[in-house]
């Protein structure tokens, strides 16, 4: 759009100076205006989604041709100018059409240039220069190939950066989420749970709240692996991993601690409520059916419960979450104990 708004500097003037006629401006504005508007009325709306090229560039390209194609049938002598509009309009495309289709667009644009020639020639009269005009076609027939080239090599670059950019994106995502997750279950890892807990003491602190902490074991789990093999006790580990972020509310966090420990996060200002979500977990997983293993295998779940105490050090909740885990086992294990 600012580049129709800026010929219609050298257009006004060549319409005051008589080398052009108002018609020609006023198409100029109808045409380019009113074409833009289209353009971006299908932009805003998604119809353009319904084409390949979403940016609709050769449209917008061969509409700017078109009608400078027009203007300067009326130039007369000012006619060399236009080339400068055209070129500027190969270099627009330089942003997403390929070699080849640039190329397209500018040998069909000379015939097209070619055929406006005569009529420049009718317009004119007797005062038509053929030589001249001519000479200004085959330098447009020279030149744009050329600049297509250029402008395609450029547009390729821009698509390649694009992609590595890409690439760049999703590697650094990968390597973001193996460093703050468990490779086996997904869950978050130990070293990323501990830092998310000192800043939930510091907000818990600052907002006068609580939360709480769980440690869960899997019981019996060294069984698992020496009796069905270590696969069984990765699958078996996976699955509680499942139930676990299925049983869950969004604001709760489920880390694995180590081996066959697991540590879960419950912004809860009461016990109780917390208990009641480990709880749903523990029953589930006592009554869950593991693929690959006989159909009368069953797992179960012991956990350590509390309540973090305002201003005291993580390491403090958890060593009474750890020690209600501890009493958990000692008194027949798939249960849950609260400190």
């Amino acid at each position: 759009m600012a580049m129709y708004v800026w010929f219609l500097i050298p257009l006004g003037l060549a319409t005051w100076s008589g080398n052009s006629p108002v018609h020609v401006a006023v198409i100029w504005m109808l045409i380019g205006f009113g074409g833009n508007a289209v353009f971006y009325a299908m932009l805003s709306l998604g119809y353009n989604k319904r084409f390949t090229d979403h940016s609709l560039t050769i449209p917008q390209m061969w509409l700017a041709i078109i009608v400078t194609f027009y203007a300067q049938i009326y130039a007369g002598p000012l006619r060399g100018g236009y080339l400068l509009a055209l070129i500027l309009m190969f270099i627009f495309g330089c942003f997403k059409l390929r070699t080849k289709q640039m190329l397209w667009v500018s040998l069909s644009s000379s015939f097209i240039y070619a055929a406006t020639i005569p009529l420049a020639a009718i317009v004119e009269g007797p005062a038509f220069n053929w030589v001249q005009s001519l000479i200004l076609w085959f330098i447009y027939t020279t030149i744009m190939p050329m600049v297509s080239v250029v402008a395609g090599v450029v547009s390729r670059m821009r698509h390649d950066l694009a992609a590595n950019r890409s690439q760049l994106q999703a590697a650094l995502e990968e390597v973001t989420h193996l460093a703050s997750h468990d490779e086996l279950t997904g869950l978050s890892n130990r070293r990323w749970m501990m830092e998310t807990l000192e800043r939930e003491r510091a907000l818990a602190q600052r907002r006068d709240s609580g939360f709480c902490l769980c440690i869960v074991d899997l019981d019996h789990f060294k069984q698992v692996n020496d009796v069905h093999g270590h696969a069984a006790g990765d699958a078996v580990l996976q699955a509680f991993a499942r139930i676990s972020l299925k049983k869950l509310r969004g604001t709760d966090i489920m880390a694995r601690h180590g081996g066959e420990e697991f540590l879960l996060f419950i912004p809860s200002d009461t016990v109780a409520a917390a208990e009641h979500c480990v709880q749903r977990i523990r029953e589930t997983l006592a009554h869950t059916v593991f693929d690959g293993l006989p159909e009368d295998f069953r797992i179960t779940m012991s956990g350590g419960l509390t309540h973090h105490q305002p201003g005291e050090p993580i390491a403090s909740t958890l060593e009474r979450a750890d020690a209600a885990l501890y009493q958990a086992k000692a008194s027949g294990r798939n249960r849950i104990e609260t400190a």
